[in-house]
């Protein structure tokens, strides 16, 4: 939000002013936080009364496939961004996946939006379709639930784990640790053949989007995605 009112031209002291008289709302309800996340191509963000009009920030559902890596380049693999346009370069991902791993990917310009997510503090869910070659079995429900522990000392959050039949299983986490799923599950002694993240938070995987395609946002998500705005 200060970055804003300073695009408009108001200066640090002027932006601390309005922010703590009450004078600058977005959406119509008032924010006093300077860092408070927002979209103003798409919200109402009014100073004085005034209505002020910016950039629209931009959200994109990428589905990627499998043997591409989430990095903006590498000198000896396919990234993501080789199979987006040109003019994507600035977006920058949320939560990436592994090589072997597919799915849901989020990529936006809305730097602090992209801060909020990546916390695992702001506990944002994400959801996987988990293929294991062992089988799974009940008591791995409740280890999951309970915490488990990975990389010796890493205590998680507790998660939760849905089974599909002997192979497969939803997994909902709130955290983003380094390969944290394939370390989850190799805890309690299964190895994850296939990994699907099918939602990053209130997004869902389009039905429609093919392994290496992409779109938009469209207006109903933008008002899913907003809850996750800091205010």
């Amino acid at each position: 939000m200060a970055a804003f009112l300073q695009q408009i031209g108001k200066t640090k002291k002027e932006v601390k002013h309005l922010l703590v008289a009450h004078l600058v709302t977005i959406d119509g309800v008032i924010t006093t936080s300077g860092t408070a996340t927002i979209d103003p191509g798409r919200q109402k963000i009014t100073v004085r009364r005034q209505h002020f009009v910016g950039v629209a920030h931009r959200y994109i559902l990428f589905n990627k496939p499998v043997g591409v890596i989430s990095a903006n380049s590498d000198q000896s693999e396919p990234t993501i961004f080789s199979l987006l346009p040109a003019d994507f370069s600035n977006l920058r991902f949320v939560g990436r996946l592994d090589k072997s791993a597919h799915g849901l990917m989020l990529l936006t310009d809305n730097g602090q939006l992209n801060y909020q997510i990546h916390q695992d503090r702001f506990h944002v869910s994400k959801k996987y379709l988990v293929e294991t070659k062992e089988a799974l079995e009940k008591n791995d429900v409740e280890l999951f639930a309970a915490g488990l522990v990975i990389d010796e000392s890493t205590r998680l959050a507790p998660a939760k784990l849905i089974l599909l039949d002997q192979h497969h299983g939803l997994l909902e986490i709130t955290e983003g640790k380094f390969h944290q799923v394939k370390k989850m599950f190799l805890s309690v002694g299964k190895k994850v053949v296939d990994l699907e993240r099918i939602a990053i938070g209130p997004l869902d995987l389009p039905a429609k989007l093919a392994p290496g395609e992409f779109r938009e946002i469209n207006d109903a998500e933008f008002e899913l995605l907003k809850k996750f705005f800091k205010s």
